[in-house]
């Protein structure tokens, strides 16, 4: 605990004194730091993640070298969306240069961290926003447990500059990609399309009225999860599993209303200032349309689907968007205002990350280790 904590101390002083400051280098400097500390901190994790943790070693373990891997032969056997064929090939390349299952988790950390880094480097002003925020929604758990969906997340983050570009091929070979990863990535698929849905206040308004009310769906127990059934049909292997058990809603148990509760209202806190403050965005600017669009998915995310485990993990993919309508938002107030705003997101940010730590797997995470401290290489 003392590690996250004191990372996001640092973040938080950094974000206030870059809001303060306008010398970008600064700025930039500060986060590049704190996201290699964020790198190091999930990468050289050991034994913490609880069951996914000891999968994927399992998973290393029975991967082989990539002369011993015959694709085609994989994909006819097993198919090629939900069969973790791109993850096996990056533990047989991982294991084929000489790395063991340390070295791969090292590699997977930094990828996502700094995908993530310099991705968001082309949208937002103060970087250390993404820090703050990260420690709270990303690090415990997409960058401890799910590493194969930060994988897909960074994938995905990398592939938004094909979507502004209008180059279809590229994006839609990096989501292939990102997919046979890790399944839920297909969704991902008509995101290439999101640029042609115009976007105003009033529609934004009617958007979040409609759903936010269909929260009362989840207070009432309605269930909506046989609606996923229809992607089985696209899947296979254990992701086809996956998504059946979703459908009869037996994957993952249920989920915490209260934690439900406090995404919608996090999110409505942040949506409801961006309505209120609409003239700040640029409707000729491509990347802040782009982002807010992906931004307004994670609405139905937490609330007509917040009762599906599976759904709530599907909103890792836009939760950077955060991170750039809130830089955005504050970009026009002033001083006094604006370090109310990092304040307040320092305490939500410490207050989701204790929760968390001491809620998953009964606190198994509070107490930090590192294979550092026990003298493990990351080679053969």
């Amino acid at each position: 605990m003392v590690y996250y904590t004191t990372i996001l101390v640092i973040g938080s002083l950094c974000m206030i004194l870059s809001g303060i400051s306008n010398i970008g280098v600064i700025k930039n400097i500060f986060a590049f730091i704190l996201v290699l500390a964020l790198a190091l901190l999930s990468g050289t994790r050991y034994q913490l993640g609880g069951y996914d943790y000891r999968n994927y070693e399992y998973m290393f373990q029975l991967a082989p070298t990539l002369n011993n891997f015959n694709v085609a032969d994989y994909i006819k056997a097993h198919g090629l969306i939900g069969s973790d064929i791109g993850w096996t090939l990056i533990n047989s390349v991982t294991k084929s240069l000489g790395f063991n299952f340390y070295g791969l988790t090292v590699i997977v950390a930094f990828f996502f961290w700094f995908s993530l880094y310099f991705v968001l480097k082309g949208y937002v002003q103060n970087l250390n926003i993404f820090v703050v925020i990260a420690v709270y929604k990303y690090l415990l758990d997409v960058s401890f447990i799910y590493m194969r969906q930060s994988v897909a997340v960074a994938l995905f983050a990398i592939s938004l500059n094909f979507i502004l570009k209008r180059k279809i091929l590229p994006y839609m070979l990096i989501i292939l990609f990102a997919a046979t990863i890790h399944f839920s990535a297909i969704i991902l698929f008509p995101i290439y399309w999101i640029n042609k849905i115009k976007i105003t206040k009033t529609r934004l308004e009617w958007y979040t009225f409609i759903f936010s009310m269909s929260f009362i769906l989840v207070i009432l127990h309605v269930d909506i999860s046989s609606l996923f059934s229809v992607f089985s049909h696209f899947i296979s292997g254990s992701g086809s599993q996956k998504v059946s058990e979703a459908a009869a809603g037996n994957l993952y148990g249920d989920t915490n209303i209260i934690s439900s509760v406090l995404h919608l209202v996090e999110f409505l806190i942040v949506d409801i200032f961006l309505i209120k403050k609409f003239n700040v965005v640029d409707l000729n600017n491509d990347k802040q349309t782009l982002m807010i669009k992906l931004f307004m998915l994670l609405l139905p995310i937490y609330s007509i689907f917040a009762g599906s485990p599976i759904m709530v993990r599907y909103g890792f993919y836009f939760i950077f968007t955060y991170v750039v309508i809130i830089d955005l938002l504050i970009s026009k107030i002033n001083l006094t205002k604006k370090i109310f705003v990092f304040v307040l997101l320092s305490l939500i940010s410490f207050a989701g990350m204790y929760k968390f730590v001491i809620s998953f797997d009964d606190g198994a995470d509070y107490q930090y280790d590192s294979f550092i401290f026990h003298d493990i290489s990351i080679r053969n």
